[in-house]
């Protein structure tokens, strides 16, 4: 009964989701604990006050993170725990007094603990099989691995991460490099097993 109960509530949420009800965060998003996030939601069907949970479908649980926030607002902000850590995340936004009433997030997203080291410049000493074309690249680059990968990185060498896609279905991420300074990046991929792996980008203009 529980499972059943869980297939209907995803089915209405993909739904209501479809229309644009809950905005932020949408699915595929990477945020980072220890850091402040806006919550959107656009949705006539929350009326006074709204309750705010979490759903870890790692662990397969809920927890509220905020309640009794006026619908009126469209918005939350939200300072994420900094042990908070997984990729299997949602967010719904429910009215207080009709909980039937609701919008979530379309698919999942990640949060990284502030625990998530830069892999460090060592990690560009690795021979793993990382494929980027071109290299060095101006305006786009295709980052190429063997199998799929929850996540992929990409960090300067001083230790700062400029990008990250989290849930990665295919073997192959194209990046936008035309904002990006020139310079040597370390592009982390972990993969499903767990393993991570790492390759060289230099970017040029």
């Amino acid at each position: 009964m529980k499972i059943l109960r869980l297939a209907i509530i995803f089915a209405l949420c993909n739904v209501l989701t479809a229309a644009g009800a809950l905005q932020t965060p949408l699915g595929g998003e990477t945020w980072f604990g220890g850091q402040e996030y806006e919550i959107r939601w656009d949705f006539d069907e929350l009326e006074s006050t709204v309750d705010i949970d979490l759903w870890d479908g790692l662990r397969g649980t809920w927890s509220q993170i905020a309640g009794g926030i006026p619908a009126s607002s469209r918005s939350y902000r939200w300072r994420i725990d900094p042990r908070l850590a997984g990729n299997r995340f949602r967010l719904m936004v429910k009215d207080h007094n009709r909980p039937a009433a609701y919008c979530m997030s379309a698919s999942y997203f990640t949060i990284r603990g502030v625990n998530t080291p830069f892999p460090g410049n060592q990690a560009l000493e690795s021979r793993d099989p990382i494929e980027i074309i071109p290299n060095p690249a101006a305006e786009y680059a295709l980052v190429s691995w063997p199998g799929e990968a929850d996540e992929v990185s990409v960090w300067t060498l001083a230790g700062t991460r400029v990008a990250s896609v989290a849930t990665v279905t295919a073997a192959s991420l194209r990046l936008d490099l035309r904002a990006w300074e020139p310079g040597a990046y370390l592009v982390e991929v972990r993969t499903k097993s767990g393993n991570p792996l790492y390759g060289k980008l230099i970017v040029v203009k």
